[in-house]
C-alpha cells in the first residue's frame, strides 16, 4: 500500500510540475505572439511603383502607394512620417503627398501622392519616399523603408489588383508592346480588371470571375496565333522593356530581362 501511495504521490508532482511548463509555455508564446501598440512598424509593400497616366485628363491625378502595417490594428488612424528625395520630380511643383496613413482597424495603408500633368516633351519622373520612424512607429524593415515611385505618360505594368491576374492568365511578363496588345483585344477596362472582389470593392476595379479569364486567355493566344500565322517571318514580339516575373508579387523592374525580347506566343501563359 506504501508503494502505491508513494507512486501516486509521485504521479500527482508530475503533473502538476507538466502542468506548470504547459502553463508557462503557453503565456511564453503569447508574449511572442503579442505585438505591443507602441512597437509597430510600417513596410512599404513594393520598393518600385510605376503608374502610367497617359490616360490623364485632369490637371492632377492621385497615386495610391500600398504600404503594410507590422504590428496590430487600432481602433483610430495613425499618420506616419515621410521623407521626400527629389529625382526628376520636385516636389511642391510636380507633385505633393496629401497622405500617409494606417487607417482605423486596418493592417495595410497608403501614401497619396497627388501629381501634376507631365511638362511638355517629358515622359517620365520620379521620386523616392523614404518611411521615417518617430509618432506611432517604430523603424521597420530596412530594406522596405525606401521606395521608388515613377510616373509616365507611356504604358506601364498596371497596380496589383489587375498585375496578378494579368500575369496568371495571359503572360509571365511584361512589355509595353504586350500592354498594348491587351487593350487592342479587349479594351481599355483590361487595365481595371481583376479576379478578386475585395479589389473591386477597395480600389475601383472591375470584378470578372474565373470564367472570365478562362476565356480571354483563349481570345487573346488566337488572336497571336494568327498574327504569327500570317507573318511567319515576323511573328508579334515583346518589345525592348520586356520582363519575366517568377511571381507576380515581385517588383516591377526586378524581373528577368533576357538579351532578345521574345515573342509574344513564346510567353503567354497555356491554360
Amino acid at each position: 500500500m506504501a508503494v502505491n501511495k508513494n507512486y501516486r504521490e509521485a504521479m500527482k508532482k508530475i503533473l502538476a510540475v507538466s502542468c506548470f511548463l504547459l502553463l508557462a509555455l503557453a503565456c511564453r508564446k503569447s508574449e511572442i505572439q503579442g505585438y505591443p501598440e507602441d512597437a509597430c512598424a510600417v513596410n512599404f509593400r513594393t520598393v518600385t511603383n510605376e503608374y502610367s497616366i497617359r490616360s490623364m485628363t485632369d490637371p492632377v491625378i492621385s497615386l495610391k502607394i500600398d504600404v503594410k502595417l507590422i504590428g496590430i490594428p487600432t481602433a483610430y488612424d495613425r499618420p506616419f512620417d515621410l521623407s521626400v528625395r527629389d529625382s526628376t520630380a520636385v516636389q511642391g511643383r510636380d507633385f505633393r503627398v496629401v497622405e500617409a496613413l494606417i487607417p482605423a482597424g486596418e493592417v495595410t495603408g497608403r501614401v497619396v501622392l497627388e501629381v501634376n500633368a507631365m511638362p511638355e516633351g517629358v515622359e517620365r519622373m520620379s521620386t523616392v519616399l523614404t518611411i521615417e520612424p518617430g509618432g506611432y512607429f517604430r523603424k521597420g524593415f530596412p530594406s522596405l523603408q525606401r521606395a521608388v515611385v515613377t510616373w509616365t505618360d507611356s504604358y506601364s505594368r498596371p497596380p496589383e489588383g489587375v498585375w496578378r491576374y494579368w500575369h496568371t492568365f495571359f503572360c509571365i511578363g511584361y512589355s509595353r508592346e504586350y500592354h498594348k496588345l491587351l487593350l487592342e483585344v479587349f479594351g481599355d477596362d483590361i487595365e481595371r480588371v481583376t479576379n478578386r472582389k475585395s479589389y473591386a470593392d477597395n480600389d475601383g476595379l472591375i470584378y470578372k470571375d474565373p470564367t472570365w479569364w478562362f476565356t480571354a486567355n483563349r481570345r487573346l493566344r488566337e488572336v497571336v496565333a494568327a498574327y504569327d500565322m500570317a507573318h511567319p517571318d515576323a511573328p508579334m514580339r515583346h518589345s525592348a522593356d520586356y520582363e519575366a516575373y517568377a511571381d507576380y508579387s515581385v517588383a516591377y523592374g526586378e524581373g528577368t530581362r533576357p538579351a532578345t525580347p521574345p515573342t509574344i506566343s513564346e510567353t503567354l501563359v497555356n491554360l
